[in-house]
């Protein structure tokens, strides 16, 4: 009598816990925006760009990082720059999977009311990405505040479109 005492507990818990699992897993809902206040309206985000490297001018150079994403409705774009250890937000004008240029703008200070700020062009940045030596590599110009630099990119990322 123990045993079958036992094992149907062991069994009720067993089966207590897989329904669990099955609602957490199958219930999910799966469409973008519902259920969003408990955190599952997740988009399909895809990489443009992400890039480390330097921007040149001369013997003057300074660090670039590029971090550029693409919705999955193709209609909205967020890129981020940061050059010179000051971060910028870069507007995507096009963008293809060989190249990608934008204006790079200003952000607003931190602590400062975001809605009423209005973002400055500040540069452009025009960059070609090709395949080097089995790496993905970005090089073109960036003009930023009337200054031109040449850039030199590596990604870590390895695109499939590659």
């Amino acid at each position: 009598m123990k045993i079958t005492k036992k094992t149907a507990i062991l069994f009720t818990a067993v089966l207590l816990i897989s329904a669990v699992t099955a609602v957490m897993v199958f219930a999910r809902p799966s469409v973008p925006g519902f259920g969003k206040e408990r955190g599952y309206g997740t988009m399909f985000v895809e990489p443009l760009l992400m890039g480390h490297g330097f921007a040149l001018n001369g013997d003057q150079y300074h660090i670039l990082d590029i971090s550029a994403k693409m919705g999955k409705a193709k209609m909205s774009t967020r890129a981020h720059l940061r050059f010179a250890g000051q971060a910028y937000a870069l507007n995507i004008t096009s963008h293809d999977n060989q190249s990608l240029s934008g204006d790079v703008l200003t952000l607003p200070p931190q602590g400062t009311n975001k809605t009423s700020f209005t973002p400055a062009a500040v540069g452009h940045i025009s960059l070609s990405m090709s395949k080097y030596e089995g790496e993905m590599l970005s090089n073109g110009t960036l003009t930023m505040n009337g200054t031109d630099y040449k850039v030199l990119l590596t990604s870590p990322v390895r695109f499939k479109k590659w």
